[in-house]
């Protein structure tokens, strides 16, 4: 997100969306089943620069992500919930690029309801706040790796780590995106 070049040969969604798709499609080793999703065209008609997007995928992953190139602030984050603790990448952060919290709700022992709690008081003693670390990782210039990855691959003949497999893939997300899109936006205007 930011307040920054806005195309008038693709959407936001085509725009900034592929990367972040990647990435998770990556992370998870999956590819999403379903698409929900709702967007804006407030600088040109038809073409959405505003995006909330849902993917949800077989093992019960869900992803969230906001795409737009109307915001006052550059926001590059992705943050990852488990079931023991929560990291966020910012990659604009000069600082903390990676944060590792030590957050969550511990649930009783055998509790499988999402609200096993009967007060409040109850759900503060259950959540939990840990220790937060900023792990010190080098962060090296992200096109440059993948240009070595690139190379390596052509000298030893082997299998890119996001191929032409994992590209088709990126692009059947965003096509499911871009139907729920052109779905909200028939119903919405007929």
């Amino acid at each position: 997100m930011n307040l920054g070049t806005v195309r008038q040969d693709v959407n936001v969604l085509w725009n900034l969306a592929p990367h972040d798709i990647s990435i998770i499609n990556y992370w998870l080793d999956d590819e999403a089943t379903s698409a929900a999703a709702t967007g804006g065209t407030f600088l040109q008609k038809g073409i959405e620069d505003v995006v909330f997007a849902t993917l949800s995928f077989d093992s019960g992953a869900v992803a969230n992500i906001h795409l737009s190139w109307l915001d006052p602030q550059k926001v590059r984050t992705m943050t990852v919930v488990g079931s023991k603790k929560m990291v966020v990448f910012d990659d604009v952060s000069a600082d903390a690029r990676l944060t590792i919290h030590d957050m969550g709700v511990d649930m009783p022992p055998g509790q499988i309801s999402a609200n096993p709690f009967e007060t409040f008081g109850q759900f503060q003693v259950a959540h939990r706040h840990g220790d937060t670390v900023i792990p010190r990782i080098p962060y090296p210039e992200p096109l440059a790796q993948e240009m070595k990855h690139f190379i390596q691959c052509i000298r030893e003949g082997s299998e890119p780590r996001t191929g032409g497999q994992h590209a088709i893939s990126v692009v059947r997300s965003l096509e499911m995106v871009q139907a729920c899109l052109d779905e909200n936006r028939s119903r919405l205007t007929a």
